[in-house]
């Protein structure tokens, strides 16, 4: 075991106990862990006037670090900013004017909306099975393909 008092001043030199001393030094180096990386985990806010604090824990080969900082001191309030650009004139607040005439209809009537609801096509009231079998997929394309063409009139 390392012994930092060894050799003792004006002592004889022996080559065991150097040995010794320096085989115990060389030990203690090998169990250093090397640190390959460091981690900051968290910064934490502290109040006003408490203690700035850093924790350091190893784990493995990486250094972590938990910082606790405290605000500052809430300062003085500042002077008043020059006054912002003038907006747009918003309306002049009169009662609205009277209503305008019927426009002209729209390119479809109601009626040739609801003649073109697509009420040919039939719910599709098939059990699927999973996975679906050939002939239940194609009866969901024949159904799609109902519909499409049923919209697209």
């Amino acid at each position: 075991m390392f012994d930092p008092s060894k050799p003792a001043p004006n002592s004889p030199l022996s080559s065991a106990e150097m040995r010794s001393q320096l085989t115990s030094l060389k030990t203690l180096i090998d169990a250093i862990t090397t640190l390959t990386n460091a981690q900051i985990d968290a910064t934490n806010t502290l109040p006003p006037g408490d203690s700035a604090n850093v924790t350091l824990t190893i784990n493995g080969n990486t250094l972590h670090f938990t910082f606790d900082i405290p605000t500052g001191d809430t300062g003085p309030e500042g002077p008043q900013g020059p006054e912002g650009p003038q907006g747009p004139e918003g309306p002049s607040g009169g009662p609205p004017g009277p209503e305008g005439p019927q426009g002209p209809p729209g390119d479809a009537t109601l009626q040739q909306l609801t003649d073109s609801n697509p009420t040919t096509v039939s719910p599709l009231n098939l059990p699927i099975s999973d996975p679906p079998t050939q002939s239940e997929v194609e009866a969901i394309v024949t159904q799609l393909n109902d519909l499409l063409t049923a919209l697209q009139r």
